[in-house]
């Protein structure tokens, strides 16, 4: 599975086509011993490469994919595959500015929570609060965002040595949604704070999420809009050293560069 994980590593760094191209290896290599579950692991976190790159189709198609695997090979998983799926078409809605949409899966998640096992339990409660935060962020609602994810208890990493299992729990990329909600009431401190927790290693936290580069450059934007501009750059250069291998023509590395240029330091 090591190609799966440098896949992961490559797209977490900005090539995301380098990744997928690994991605997909990987999924040949698990055909061939017939690992119908970890291909299914995979089609999943492609999904999410693909709602990166704004490629809304391949993005369900992949995510459909591995729920019709889930669905034939792990029946008895029913409720958390079907939240896990669900999850994904909603990030996919909420980008197409479909938040109607996005709120009826949300809601349809909602129902399946009671059907969960304990250990299934805390990770589709996350995932479901999440895309319904998101989804009060895109109806303008940003206190009703915070609220329903302050209230989401973080899920556990339960296997580290898993690298499909380490994989999946760090997908969806971003959690920032409480973040957001403060920049979107003009709270820039309180946005800035929640951040500055995204991208710091907490020993005491029940979560074990991998630090997003992307997170460090709109912490950067914050701390420019609120005139911290050292603190801009050094986020900046911290994302821009961790992306230096991103797409060519990410927008958020063109635009990167161009506000440390103009920060002058």
């Amino acid at each position: 599975m090591g190609i799966a994980f440098k896949g992961f590593y490559q797209g977490w760094l900005g090539g995301l086509n380098k990744g997928l191209d690994n991605l997909i290896k990987a999924q040949e290599m698990l055909a061939s011993v017939d690992d119908a579950e970890g291909k299914a692991t995979i089609d999943q976190v492609k999904a999410s490469f693909y709602l990166s790159q704004g490629e809304f189709d391949l993005a369900r198609k992949s995510a459909k994919n591995g729920f019709d695997v889930y669905m034939n090979r792990l029946p008895r998983r029913e409720a958390f595959h079907r939240v896990c799926y669900l999850a994904i078409l909603g990030m996919i809605d909420l980008k197409e500015g479909k938040v109607d949409s996005a709120k009826t899966r949300g809601t349809e998640m909602m129902s399946l929570i009671p059907s969960l096992t304990p250990d299934q339990k805390d990770r589709g409660t996350f995932i479901t609060g999440l895309l319904q935060a998101e989804v009060a962020l895109a109806e303008g609602f940003p206190d009703a965002g915070i609220a329903i994810n302050k209230r989401t208890k973080l899920p556990l990493l339960f296997d580290l040595s898993d690298l499909l299992n380490t994989i999946s729990y760090n997908t969806p990329f971003f959690k920032d949604v409480i973040a957001r909600a403060y920049a979107q009431k003009g709270d820039l401190d309180r946005a800035i704070a929640e951040y500055e927790k995204l991208v710091t290693f907490d020993p005491e936290s029940r979560a074990r999420f991998l630090v997003h580069p992307e997170l460090h450059y709109r912490l950067a934007k914050l701390y420019e809009q609120n005139g911290q501009n050292s603190k801009a750059a050094e986020q900046y250069r911290k994302f821009l050293d961790l992306w230096k291998n991103a797409d060519p023509g990410q927008p958020e590395v063109e635009d990167a560069k161009a506000r440390l240029s103009a920060l002058g330091t």
